[in-house]
């Protein structure tokens, strides 16, 4: 006997997605110290936030990689001099 459990999940927007972007830049930009890997967990609460993304049709996905992709890129060239 198998028993289906229904997982289906509320896709986020794409505003919805870009505040929360917003938010987690905001977090980081206050820090008073770059290091290795920053941004890392900022990431994984920004994946966590999105779900899987192969639940989005085919054009949605490609707009949340270019966010995700986006931030990422952030993360990785973010100096204090932005300030």
């Amino acid at each position: 006997m198998v028993i289906e459990i229904n997982t289906m999940r509320i896709l986020k927007t794409e505003k919805q997605i870009t505040k929360k972007i917003e938010s987690l830049k905001k977090k980081l930009s206050k820090k008073k110290a770059i290091y290795e890997n920053f941004g890392d967990k900022e990431q994984d609460k920004l994946d966590d936030f999105i779900g899987n993304v192969y639940d989005y049709d085919s054009l949605s996905r490609m707009r949340v990689y270019d966010l995700i992709e986006d931030f990422a890129d952030w993360c990785e060239t973010y100096t204090i001099l932005e300030k």
